[in-house]
Formats: C-alpha cells, sequence, structure tokens
C-alpha cells in the first residue's frame, strides 16, 4: 500500500486552482492523507503597503481553497504563506512538513496548449526530493487510467509500486508501457537469412528481458494491461500513447536521481515533461 503522510499543494490563484484543487480533494481522500496549502510571494521591489495587500489577499485565496477542500471532504493541514521564489518556497515548505507529495497545477495556458506546464512545475519535477504531480485542467478529479512508462532500472521499479498503489486507491485501471529500440543491422554480419535470423533473436531477447522487469510486482485486484512496442524514441511513443488518454495520469519513476536534488531528468523524462498532454507524476 502507498504510505503517504502528507500532500503539499503549492496554490496558484489562476484560472485552473477550482479544477486543480478538485483533483487534489480526490487525491487527498485516495491516499487518506491531508493537504497543507503553501503559497509562495514574490521577492520583488514594491511597496510595504503593496506586499502586505499581497500577503493579505494570498491569505484570504488559501482559505477560499480551503473551503473548497473542506467541502469535498478532503483532510487539511496548515496553510502556510511565504516569501520568495515559488519552486523554492514549496521544496523548503516540503521538507519542513515531511511531506510525500507536491502537488501543482500546470498552468492556465495549458487550457489552450494540454502540453503547456509552468516553470515553476519544471523545476519542482527536475528538483524536488518528493514526487511532484502536475495538474493539468482536463484531467478527471476521480482518476480512470494511469498510463507507467518502465523500462528496468531502479527508478522504473518504483514507479510501477506507486502506479500499482494508485490505481488500487482509485480503483483506476493501469496500463504498463514500455518502449524498446530496434536492433543495429549493420552490426550483424553473415548472409541476409542469417542477419534476419539474428536481429529476430535478439529482438526476442530484448522483449523477453523487459518483460521480465515486471516479475515480481502484486498487481492482484488492478485491472492491467501490459504493452511493449519498438520506436526509434522512447519519448514520442510514451506521448503519443499518453495522448490518447489526455484525461488520465502519465507516471514516471525516476527515484535514481533522487540523491542528487539539483541534477536535472534524463533525456527521455525531460522531452516529456516539456510535452505531456496529460496529468504527470514524476516518481523520486
Amino acid at each position: 500500500m502507498l504510505l503517504t503522510q502528507r500532500i503539499l499543494y503549492l496554490v496558484s490563484f489562476d484560472e485552473i486552482e477550482p479544477a486543480v484543487t478538485a483533483q487534489v480533494a480526490e487525491i487527498s481522500k485516495a491516499l487518506s492523507a491531508p493537504v497543507f496549502l503553501v503559497a509562495g510571494l514574490g521577492t520583488g521591489s514594491g511597496l510595504w503597503r503593496n506586499r502586505h495587500d499581497e500577503e493579505v489577499q494570498a491569505r484570504a485565496g488559501l482559505e477560499s481553497v480551503a473551503d473548497n477542500l473542506r467541502a469535498r471532504r478532503a483532510s487539511l493541514g496548515h496553510t502556510l504563506v511565504l516569501k520568495g521564489n515559488r519552486a523554492v518556497v514549496a521544496m523548503e515548505a516540503a521538507e519542513r512538513m515531511e511531506a510525500d507529495f507536491i502537488v501543482v497545477g500546470a498552468g492556465e495556458s495549458s487550457r489552450q496548449d494540454p502540453t503547456f506546464v509552468r516553470t515553476t512545475a519544471k523545476i519542482l519535477a527536475r528538483t524536488a526530493r518528493e514526487h511532484v504531480w502536475i495538474c493539468k485542467p482536463e484531467a478527471d478529479a476521480a482518476l480512470q487510467h494511469v498510463l507507467c512508462a518502465f523500462n528496468e532500472s531502479r527508478g522504473s521499479a518504483d514507479g510501477i509500486r506507486v502506479s500499482v498503489d494508485l490505481c488500487r486507491q482509485f480503483n483506476a485501471k493501469l496500463q504498463l508501457l514500455s518502449v524498446l529500440q530496434e536492433p543495429d543491422a549493420g552490426l550483424v554480419g553473415g548472409s541476409e537469412q542469417e542477419r534476419d535470423e539474428a536481429i529476430e533473436a535478439s529482438r526476442r531477447q530484448l522483449h523477453d528481458r523487459r518483460l521480465a522487469a515486471l516479475d515480481g510486482f502484486n498487481v492482484s485486484g488492478v485491472a492491467l494491461a501490459r504493452n511493449i512496442v519498438w520506436d526509434t524514441a522512447a519519448s514520442q511513443a510514451v506521448l503519443a500513447e499518453a495522448g490518447r488518454h489526455p484525461e488520465g495520469l502519465l507516471t514516471l519513476g525516476v527515484s535514481g536521481r533522487r540523491r542528487f536534488p539539483a541534477m536535472m531528468l534524463g533525456n527521455t523524462a525531460e522531452k516529456i515533461l516539456r510535452h505531456c498532454p496529460s496529468s504527470l507524476l514524476l516518481v523520486k
């Protein structure tokens, strides 16, 4: 079972906030975890009175979000208004609260461009130690479909475990997707028939090894589909499949980088972060 003690919701007072708040409420109820609300105020120059008014407005906005969550029967923790860069504020607050998840909206531009992700969310995805859930406004609040991209890495295994647990909590369907590259025919000698046989044997070996990466996971009680596809670009194949379920959630396990919080994501994960058409969960 996914043990989640606290969820930090970095609130953005924009047009998609009500849709994101509805998703946060369902996440809180499904995981039986309280939501801590955080708003970050910039540190730019300005009159003291203006900064004070901004803080008052932020606190009033957080209270409105809290009322919305209470109405949806979500569990609530503290609310905080902190000064500083919003991504830095969220990471510092998450560490202080010992949060397991940071949830953030993708930004109001994602209404017009489903692949849009605001800069704050990208920074959190790349550098936060906690799981980062980036919510798109068109996603189902009551999650129904989880697409988990996997390979043979330790981080991928963590992503699968979290995805399975989420599907149990939400009663959602799980689709496991892995992308393999075709063997390089130029590296195989011999006759044309011998090359074809060698390539086919290599394909079977790669396929079986990738399928074996799923051994040992307890997926009982979860509606499950497994897909292994061949493509030259893993990110494109994953994004294409995510595009078929824009209302769902795409999960990526990147926990191998958790010890190095300043390290960027891998190339494939970075491309998916920039172009994902659905909500995205980075499992750290």
